[in-house]
């Protein structure tokens, strides 16, 4: 809803979350170069991990991806990658006070949504690694046996090999001879969580990408001075993206009486073109605003020196 309301069409597709629902398996799963990644028991499996993050930027590199870490675009003919919004870290460190932050992040990223976009970006594809579990007052716990496992998180654990246990267990996304086990429901194998994920709810596995891009049809475009060119005390002005009923002006650019008219309104024909007469010889050399107006409503402007080219 941010983005439309902010000129955008977003066009949603739920895609399932790969498992476990944490970010070492997730992120991956969801970026440009998850075709080239594949899992193996060398994997360190007690971190659910197909690539660390050194790594993981340089395949993006090597994959022809560049890694942006604002949104000044420079070359919006590349493809770019672009992490923002930190929402999981504060859900881990924030706890109840997460719900007090979360409006203020989804607005940031919207900006830097929209920044991408009128920079020249045609098209920006959102994913998300996970969804997660958010519960003042912590998430109910359940126990699990320590004596079964390599490495316990939140919502998910590794058993050890050639253990036998009752707990129900699900593969790898990455590995499917790897397996692990997942907390029921909502419960957690650790107490006193209040955010969580890695487990298999449908507000963990089930997420949006979001394809998102400009509603020309509500952009106001407006007109571009391409050139203003003098021939004594006469103006000629070249627009673009021109609409009917514009007119041109020029002001003097003076703090003791803004509004002195250099040369009196006249309106800009279909071709975009415009010429003003200054019929004040006294007014040349003199500093100007060339004013582009709709209805009293100024458009665009441009600083000129009356009589002169620059």
């Amino acid at each position: 809803m941010l983005l439309k309301n902010n000129n955008c069409n977003v066009s949603p597709k739920q895609v399932w979350a790969a498992l476990p629902t944490v970010t070492a398996t997730g992120k991956p799963a969801v970026s440009p170069i998850a075709q080239h990644l594949n899992g193996s028991k060398k994997n360190n499996i007690n971190d659910f991990e197909i690539i660390d993050s050194s790594k993981f930027k340089a395949l993006l590199k090597k994959s022809d991806w560049y890694i942006q870490k604002d949104d000044n675009v420079t070359d919006n003919n590349q493809n770019i990658w672009c992490e923002f919004g930190d929402i999981d870290s504060l859900g881990h460190n924030e706890g109840a006070k997460f719900i007090d932050i979360i409006d203020n992040k989804l607005q940031e990223i919207c900006s830097k949504v929209k920044a991408f976009l009128n920079s020249g970006i045609t098209e920006v594809r959102i994913v998300t690694d996970h969804g997660w579990l958010f519960m003042p007052n912590g998430l109910p716990k359940v126990e699990l046996n320590i004596n079964l496992t390599e490495s316990k998180w939140t919502r998910v654990a590794s058993i050890k090999q050639n253990s036998t246990t009752d707990e129900k267990l699900y593969p790898w996304f990455w590995d499917s001879t790897i397996y692990y086990s997942l907390a029921n429901g909502i419960a957690c194998y650790q107490k006193n969580e209040e955010y969580a994920h890695g487990g298999l709810s449908l507000q963990e596995c089930l997420n949006l990408e979001l394809t998102v891009t400009l509603d020309q049809s509500k952009i106001s475009i407006k007109p571009k001075i391409e050139s203003i060119k003098w021939k004594g005390l006469r103006c000629n002005i070249k627009l673009s993206n021109i609409k009917e009923n514009l007119s041109a002006k020029i002001i003097a650019k003076q703090s003791t009486n803004p509004e002195t008219i250099y040369a009196k309104p006249k309106p800009i024909d279909e071709n975009g073109t415009v010429s003003l007469i200054v019929e004040n010889d006294d007014y040349e050399d003199q500093e100007g605003i060339v004013i582009i107006f709709d209805q009293n409503k100024i458009l665009v402007q441009k600083n000129t020196i009356i009589g002169k080219n620059e």
